[in-house]
């Protein structure tokens, strides 16, 4: 990723990771880029089907599942306090969408407001702040990631 700092800063940088983040663990079904719900396919296709390779597909598509969420979190790591809080926000957003309590509107209001103050203060830091250990972190679990994902395909491939 020797390129990304130079292509992705500021704005574009922080909309990368916070997309990152969405796309993987709240947007769609159940977090994790949906490999426990293609996990639990697998397993019901094999035993429909009798087919144990299927099981083992699913266990890969579980442990990738995990790293998924540990990519998820990297980009808005723990370590860094104000994408950290962003991430939590965030959870905390989509908690109450899905609860549909009275009240939720204004609580996901306020919350956007703050979203929105955090958002602009990550900006900053991220023009300022030395990105390799955020991206070294991303690009490790990515690679991770791919070489299960690809024990996973090779086991489906029978």
């Amino acid at each position: 990723m020797p390129k990304l700092p130079e292509q992705f800063q500021g704005l574009n940088l922080l909309g990368c990771l916070f997309n990152t983040f969405i796309y993987i663990e709240i947007s769609g079904t159940g977090g994790s880029a949906f490999r426990p719900m293609y996990a639990k396919f697998l397993d019901e296709a094999s035993e429909i089907l009798s087919e144990y390779q299927l099981k083992e597909g699913a266990e890969r598509f579980r442990d990738s599942g995990k790293i998924w969420s540990e990519i998820a979190a990297s980009a808005l790591p723990d370590f860094w306090p104000t994408l950290k809080r962003i991430r939590e926000l965030s959870f905390e957003k989509n908690r109450i969408f899905e609860e549909q309590k009275i009240g939720a509107l204004e609580r996901m209001r306020n919350i956007n407001i703050e979203l929105d103050n955090l958002m602009k203060e990550a900006e900053k830091d991220l023009q300022k702040k030395e990105l390799a250990a955020l991206l070294d972190d991303l690009k490790y679990k990515i690679f991770k990631c791919y070489a299960i994902e690809e024990q996973a395909f090779k086991m489906l491939s029978f």
